[in-house]
């Protein structure tokens, strides 16, 4: 029976770094502000992996536009689980998901507040964003 060698986290995340989206984003990022990436067909945890590699190689706060809340939770929970708990930030939509669609959330305005006081203090994090999908 073969034993399982136990991965440290950067081991483990190095094995992606030669992928050609991580090349591709990595110059993206490199380059003057302003240019929105958008990394097509990646599925599952490969986003996340993607992002955790991109945040060791770049001194630079990433911010995660996501599609519900459900995909936040879950993009949350893995950067944890690779070992980026302290780095991960989540900033909540303020509105609720009810009949009441206008209503704001007391709740997470203030994990806003939270979110935006830490990143304001300049230091290396995540954040992962709740998009609402844009009504016309």
């Amino acid at each position: 029976m073969h034993k399982i060698k136990k991965l440290e986290t950067g081991q483990f995340l190095k094995y992606f770094t030669g992928q050609k989206e991580f090349k591709e984003i990595l110059e993206k990022l490199n380059a003057p502000p302003g240019e929105k990436i958008h990394p097509p067909n990646l599925i599952g945890l490969f986003k996340t992996i993607l992002l955790a590699n991109l945040f060791q190689n770049t001194g630079k706060n990433l911010t995660v536009f996501l599609n519900d809340k459900e995909e936040a939770a879950y993009f949350y929970d893995d950067l944890n689980n690779l070992g980026f708990a302290e780095n991960t930030l989540f900033f909540p939509s303020s509105y609720k998901r009810s009949i009441q669609f206008g209503d704001i959330e007391q709740e997470n305005i203030v994990q806003r507040t939270e979110v935006l006081n830490k990143v304001s203090l300049n230091k290396k994090k995540y954040i992962i964003k709740i998009v609402i999908k844009i009504l016309q």
